[in-house]
């Protein structure tokens, strides 16, 4: 667990440890479905974590497929809400086994399903709906169900809760390449209990299914901020105005991506990091309609070069994509990305990493005795404390000391009057949530944390 915070006291009074950028407040949307958007250590707005279940905001989607006839008739036509035929998702020709997946960030209770059909040749004849739940176990199997060419086909399913994907699987159709104009899905009360109501990140505490059937959660427990790297690879690069780290510059312009070679049968680009840290999103900006990655494997290494993490098939659609795994990745020091499907010399516009950073709840009073609340369950975790006039004079932390490891939840303790005209200011770090077992980061290289960082942890 990496807390970014330090909080500085003084004598009957209490501050946070001034960033660099503008305040949090400056980057609030006013939306309280995206979460507590925060202001970066580097004067960067970064977005909340999204806290709504449906219907209160819109199902959001990824949506792949087994293969695409092309470009053009990619996964993603399926739901644009055209039904025409010149927004269809086809198959490639030939393939043996066509099926079209749609997954949603948070799980819904499904109702209704509609397939738009236009094509009179290019259709399935028959295929089958599966839905399944957060951890892939079959909710609900439709068995066969017959397509009707040029129309709208409405299989009739019971209500099922708790749905995050939605597989078409077709059974037999008319050509070698068949197509689906538009998929649409109702969901009516998205929740019967709190089961239903599990959020994908692990940041969200709890989600609770409340009288109104609607799914709600508790407070965010991190903050997703970006993180920095410290090396950037890449297998080929397409020429030098489009060398890899182009792609981790901060600008997702298609003038300032990183393109493979041509000839690169296999292409790939690795982001390193300055120290371990874990990993909870992975962002890819991707602003090419033509040379562009169709689907991507993503593999998270340690410090020794250990493979800890790989998802694999990841589709990639036109635009921004944000991949949220589904179980945060403990202490990683590379992502290699690593091109599946592709056309030739794809790029890739910006690609970036958040990693979460738990917080705690500080609260004082008099006579100096603290209160620390951690915004996690069962949490494990130091504070170090020393004054202000010591940190100064030192310009790091050398002089901390341990005011105590803490376990279980709230904590309290005391501490005594600083001299007059100095202060106290408290640091922490995480051994059990969110793990970084770091004290957060900073922009002064090298970083004056990294001495408290060698040192062994506080005892309880």
């Amino acid at each position: 667990m990496r807390f970014a915070i330090i909080a500085m006291v003084w004598t009957m009074a209490f501050g946070v440890w001034a960033s660099p950028c503008a305040v949090d407040a400056d980057c609030d949307d006013g939306l309280a479905c995206t979460g507590l958007e925060t202001c970066g250590y580097d004067g960067v707005c970064r977005e909340g974590i999204g806290l709504c279940g449906p219907p209160t905001q819109a199902l959001e989607t990824r949506i792949w497929a087994s293969s695409s006839y092309s470009p053009g008739y990619l996964p993603r036509k399926a739901i644009d809400g055209d039904p025409g035929v010149t927004s269809s998702w086809c198959s490639a020709d030939g393939d043996p086994d066509p099926a079209l997946h749609v997954e949603w960030v948070y799980p819904a209770r499904i109702s209704e399903i509609r397939i738009h059909n236009a094509w009179l040749t290019h259709d399935f004849q028959t295929g089958r709906f599966e839905l399944r739940n957060a951890a892939g176990g079959l909710l609900y199997d439709s068995g066969i169900v017959s397509l009707t060419a040029g129309a709208i086909t409405h299989p009739v399913i019971p209500a099922v809760g708790g749905v995050r994907r939605l597989s078409f699987i077709g059974e037999t159709w008319r050509s070698d390449d068949p197509c689906i104009s538009e998929i649409e899905v109702s969901a009516d009360a998205p929740c019967l209990v709190d089961a239903d109501c599990a959020f994908a990140s692990p940041c969200i505490a709890v989600g609770i299914c409340g009288t109104d059937k609607q799914c709600t959660a508790t407070a965010p427990r991190c903050r997703n901020l970006a993180l920095d790297h410290e090396a950037v690879a890449a297998s080929s690069e397409y020429s030098a105005g489009y060398r890899p780290e182009l792609a981790a510059d901060g600008n997702p312009a298609t003038s300032s991506s990183w393109c493979s070679a041509a000839a690169d049968q296999a292409p790939e680009i690795a982001l390193t990091l300055p120290n371990a840290h874990a990993i909870s999103l992975v962002r890819l900006s991707n602003g090419w309609l033509l040379n562009n990655f169709e689907s991507i494997d993503l593999r998270f290494e340690d410090e020794q070069g250990i493979s800890i993490l790989e998802e694999q098939d990841i589709p990639v659609d036109e635009g921004q994509r944000t991949v949220a795994l589904e179980h945060q990745v403990p202490r990683a020091h590379k992502v290699v990305l690593q091109g599946r499907s592709f056309d030739e010399g794809p790029c890739i516009g910006e690609l970036e990493l958040y990693g979460e950073y738990c917080f705690l709840d500080i609260a004082g009073h008099s006579p100096m005795s603290w209160r620390f609340r951690p915004a996690t369950p069962e949490p494990d975790y130091e504070m170090r404390y020393g004054l202000l006039s010591e940190m100064r004079a030192d310009a790091g932390f050398q002089r901390a000391g341990c005011l105590g490891r803490y376990q279980g939840g709230t904590a309290e303790t005391l501490l005594p009057d600083p001299p007059v005209g100095d202060g106290f200011y408290l640091i922490a770090r995480g051994f059990n949530v969110c793990v970084g077992e770091q004290f957060g980061l900073s922009r002064v290289s090298p970083d004056p944390r990294a001495v408290m960082e060698k040192e062994p942890a506080c005892t309880p």
